[in-house]
């Protein structure tokens, strides 16, 4: 019976799971209702939150693969690779997410590092926002300020697209000049 049980809430969780990454690769966050998220997965929403937790702990799961996507791909590259790609293979899937989804992107970054309460999804979230950053600095030669500054520069300009002030179009040309622009004045 014990494995039964098991393999239905595994069963569950996995429908609750892809539910989510479904609805979110089409809808903004903030007009995903959680009945939309019960529904797709095929639950009532008593027992959807029984394997949910939250919307934003949903969400946050769902995006969490786009910052481990901006680390495996700057990974990938060559050692011989130059920053300036190797800082934009970094940033890459998180331009491709906002431009397929333009308000998600802001929204995870705001769920995750000004989100209320605390949860799995949400912890392992800041832990990819700190290695993001990590590997910024690693690609600086260990300049803080530098990778501080680039990683400003890309979460505001993520958040110009979701409040309409940049294109979504305009995002990766935005992008690659601002690094340019911040590597030159650097000295690179």
């Amino acid at each position: 019976m014990t494995g039964k049980r098991e393999a239905k809430r595994r069963d569950k969780t996995e429908r609750v799971l892809q539910a989510a990454r479904e609805v979110f690769s089409g809808a903004p966050f903030d007009s995903v209702t959680t009945a939309q998220l019960a529904d797709r997965a095929g639950l009532t929403t008593g027992t959807f939150f029984r394997y949910a937790g939250s919307k934003a702990e949903l969400f946050i799961y769902t995006y969490s693969t786009v910052l481990e996507q901006c680390i495996e791909q700057t990974r990938a590259l060559p050692p011989s690779a130059s920053r300036r790609d190797r800082i934009l293979a970094l940033a890459d899937p998180m331009i491709t997410a906002t431009e397929n989804q333009p308000g998600n992107v802001a929204a995870f970054q705001r769920e995750v590092l000004f989100g209320v309460g605390s949860g799995p999804n949400r912890e392992r979230a800041l832990g990819l926002v700190i290695d993001f950053e990590r590997e910024l600095k690693t690609i600086l030669d260990g300049d803080r300020d530098l990778a501080h500054a680039l990683y400003a520069t890309l979460y505001m300009a993520v958040v110009r697209v979701s409040v309409g002030t940049l294109k979504p179009e305009d995002l990766r040309a935005n992008v690659e000049h601002r690094v340019d622009y911040l590597l030159r004045v650097h000295g690179d």
